[in-house]
């Protein structure tokens, strides 16, 4: 894990394996960015409209 920022992190995750047919093992790896962030000001959700009638229902 990697510390760019204040506010931000890269991490790397590596792994080796052994396929069937090779002679040598094989090196996978990964990198993720992570991010905070800080809610400054937080939205209500839209109250959902009550289904029109006629609409088929499944």
């Amino acid at each position: 894990m990697f510390r760019t920022s204040p506010t931000s992190w890269l991490v790397e995750q590596t792994r080796s394996r052994w396929y069937e047919k090779a002679s040598r093992p094989t090196t996978l790896s990964a990198h993720t960015r992570i991010c905070v962030a800080e809610l400054v000001m937080p939205r209500e959700a839209v109250p959902a409209d009550f289904p029109k009638e006629g609409w088929l229902h499944r």
